[in-house]
């Protein structure tokens, strides 16, 4: 388990209510937070997504990831929060 000085850059995949709700669990818990990668599979959500919440993230930059291996690259913390019937985190070579 990550300690909350430990998180600067989170991976947070799917940008629903869930998504919501456990970047709000996230940012509570881990302060150091200060960027926040996004991911869904519908790109104009993820935007909506980031836009919605970066007011409330006054010391996180919130940026909508093209692809899941952008988002988790580099991440300290990965939250995934989709109802995909498949598989969206491959293995990272």
């Amino acid at each position: 388990m990550a300690s909350p000085g430990d998180v600067a850059r989170l991976a947070l995949l799917g940008a629903g209510r869930q998504g919501l709700s456990h970047l709000q669990a996230m940012a509570a818990e881990f302060p150091s937070l200060r960027t926040v990668f996004v991911w869904n599979r519908t790109a104009s959500r993820a935007k909506a997504f980031t836009e919605e919440v970066s007011g409330w993230l006054p010391n996180a930059t919130v940026k909508a990831g093209p692809t899941v291996a952008e988002c988790l690259e580099g991440s300290d913390l990965v939250v995934t929060s989709t109802s995909a019937k498949e598989p969206i985190v491959m293995k990272l070579e």
